[in-house]
């Protein structure tokens, strides 16, 4: 007896599997005469959303970050320290409770698409109400060569004070003609038992008034010349009020960001 084969249903052809095409990030269009204020700008600036979503950013984002149109993260938290993400989001809340116009202040580390990190001072303003933006404008300004400088300063003044504290010559540094600086020896040659017997009090204190003139006219020439006076034998005064006579040589320098004299 013949076996009875029930034929077999048609496949049903498989849709062949597609890969969606990459979503591309477009920039909201703020008003015309906004994007004609803000395309050419070279400093950073951005607007989000009450919630920090980029919404515009000008074409400076690239040179400031590196950063293109696709490749820049959709939340401006994505590109801080995780430390400071508090500081905006708080930066923000303020904002939104403000009327329109008003601007908060405040510093920022971004990173960069390489990875390293900048430094940039912040003006935020309101701008949630505007019709056509909708949102915060962040005005960046990059700052990080400044704080650099500032922070190099400090190293080299920090250098110097470890220096000549332990000098056994009286060293003593004056700013607008009052003591900003003086190192053990300056202390215990004018019988100051600490810093703040001296410190803050204009150098005229410690000069004999038959050495004011003289003294004068050497501070002028070290300002107008900016070289570096030569020894100069002068009458000083200790706290107790005894006199006694050095030699004092003096120069130019910087001491806190500011014309001194050492």
């Amino acid at each position: 007896m013949a076996k009875r084969v029930r034929p077999r249903p048609a496949a049903t052809p498989r849709k062949p599997v597609t890969t969606p095409p990459p979503t591309r990030r477009v920039r909201r269009r703020p008003p015309p005469d906004f994007s004609l204020l803000c395309g050419h700008r070279t400093a950073l600036m951005v607007i989000v959303d009450g919630d920090g979503v980029l919404r515009y950013w000008t074409p400076s984002v690239t040179a400031a970050l590196g950063y293109t149109d696709t490749t820049l993260p959709p939340t401006l938290y994505a590109l801080l320290r995780p430390d400071e993400e508090p500081l905006l989001r708080t930066l923000l809340s303020t904002l939104r409770a403000q009327l329109t116009g008003t601007t908060q202040q405040c510093l920022l580390s971004l990173r960069r698409a390489d990875g390293r990190w900048r430094r940039f001072a912040i003006t935020a303003t309101n701008l949630l109400a505007t019709p056509g933006i909708d949102g915060v404008l962040l005005d960046a300004r990059d700052v990080t060569t400044h704080e650099e400088t500032e922070d190099a300063l400090r190293r080299s003044e920090a250098r110097y004070r470890d220096l000549v504290d332990l000098c056994p010559e009286p060293i003593v540094v004056h700013v607008d003609q009052k003591f900003a600086y003086a190192n053990a020896a300056a202390l215990t040659l004018f019988g100051a038992t600490d810093g703040s017997q001296l410190l803050g009090t204009p150098i005229w204190e410690v000069i004999h008034p038959d050495s004011h003139a003289v003294v004068r006219q050497r501070l002028h020439q070290i300002r107008s010349e900016g070289r570096a006076a030569q020894l100069l034998e002068l009458k000083l005064v200790r706290r107790d009020g005894t006199t006694f006579e050095a030699e004092v040589a003096g120069a130019a320098m910087t001491y806190g960001g500011v014309p001194a004299i050492q």
